[in-house]
């Protein structure tokens, strides 16, 4: 059940939200806006582009896997420094 809600939500607002940013970043009109706001976008775009990737290999994962990972939770974190 984890899985389905993820990738629908993920299919319903993230995947739109990304391509959204996406287009703003690729038009010409945002070479017009400043550069603190196309660094903004571009890296709020990077965001949710990473995200994403991270979210596709999640629900790829056994679901024993896939229970051991959210078991950790925030001691990830730990592992990362």
């Amino acid at each position: 059940m984890l899985r389905t809600l993820v990738r629908e939500r993920k299919e319903r607002e993230f995947d739109p939200t990304a391509a959204f940013l996406h287009d703003c970043v690729e038009s010409r009109a945002f070479a017009r806006e400043s550069p603190e706001t196309q660094r903004r976008l571009r890296e709020t775009l990077a965001l949710m582009e990473a995200a994403s990737a991270w979210a596709d290999q999640l629900l790829s994962l056994d679901t024993a896997s896939l229970k051991r990972l959210m078991k950790l939770g925030a001691r990830l974190e730990a592992l990362l420094r």
